[in-house]
């Protein structure tokens, strides 16, 4: 019995409803439970069947029914309402920003952290960040990317390898990758390094509506074409049917738009782990590169 499952128990206990929609957790009460009298795509429930769905939440819950519980909580917190301290789903992770550094401090708000060593990633809460010192940052999309900083860092010109690198996440992380990109100082230089292909434009352009940013993407970007050894063309293909075409989007920066046009035209989709293989990089800001 999951977390979701409990709280649609713990709704119908304390509404006490006599009909419910037979919908996946109710199937698995009335076969594994008997409970309710099934009518058509409905469950009836009697007042017996109420009492045995307080026996069933008692059996896993140290509290009342009465007492509505934030499933997002960590298992630390859920310990005190659980009897399995899993049974949220709470990823230990999902509110974690991955960082990395060169040579750039991790600014905290108990003082500044020297991260800088291969092979080492540093995660922190975003309320233990002080987002205020962040002078220099670049998002990265791939895990495996920043967990190789140190491989691919003589791509990058020496401003930008004085950065801290943050980990782009996936699933919750990426809500407050974007929380931090939010609260940055308006004297942030921020870019983003991620796939060259057409997602990897969309997430750039994405990220730029909420602070304007530089994109990364290979010095010889237009030298690429179709038949280049590290193309994915089928990748390019498949995304390209599903992408709005940026390159006739006007809110879109000028620079994004010229890239998204030649990928689009090239049919160029190259993963930021080839990418890697293509030489130095640059950082463009709309038409200017830094």
């Amino acid at each position: 019995m999951d977390g979701k499952q409990l709280r649609v128990i713990q709704n119908a206990i304390q509404t006490r409803k006599t009909v419910v929609d037979l919908n996946q957790t109710w199937k698995v009460l009335h076969v594994d439970y008997q409970v309710g009298k099934k009518h058509g795509r409905q469950l009836h429930l009697s007042s017996s069947d109420l009492a045995m769905l307080e026996a069933i939440y008692t059996r896993h819950s140290k509290v009342s029914p009465a007492v509505n519980i934030d499933l997002k909580q960590n298992r630390v917190a859920l310990i005190d309402y659980y009897k399995d301290e899993k049974i949220g789903g709470f990823n230990v992770f999902a509110d974690q920003l991955v960082f990395a550094s060169i040579s750039a401090e991790l600014p905290l708000k108990t003082g500044a952290v020297n991260i800088g060593f291969q092979g080492l990633l540093a995660t922190t809460t975003l309320d233990q960040v002080d987002i205020s010192a962040i002078k220099r940052l670049m998002i990265v999309e791939n895990g495996a990317m920043i967990n190789r900083l140190f491989d691919w860092q003589d791509n990058l010109s020496c401003d930008w390898k004085n950065s801290l690198f943050l980990y782009r996440g996936h699933g919750h992380n990426i809500n407050i990758v974007l929380n931090l990109l939010e609260n940055l100082p308006e004297t942030s230089s921020i870019a983003f390094y991620g796939d060259l292909d057409p997602y990897g434009i969309h997430i750039a352009t994405h990220l730029n509506r909420i602070k304007p940013l530089g994109i990364v993407v290979p010095k010889i970007w237009r030298e690429l074409k179709s038949n280049h050894v590290d193309n994915n063309m089928s990748k390019h293909l498949k995304q390209i049917v599903h992408c709005a075409d940026l390159s006739l989007d006007a809110s879109v920066p000028f620079a994004f738009r010229e890239i998204f046009k030649y990928l689009q035209l090239n049919q160029i989709a190259i993963m930021q782990e080839n990418v890697n293989r293509l030489g130095q990089l640059e950082v463009i800001f709309e038409s200017i590169n830094v």
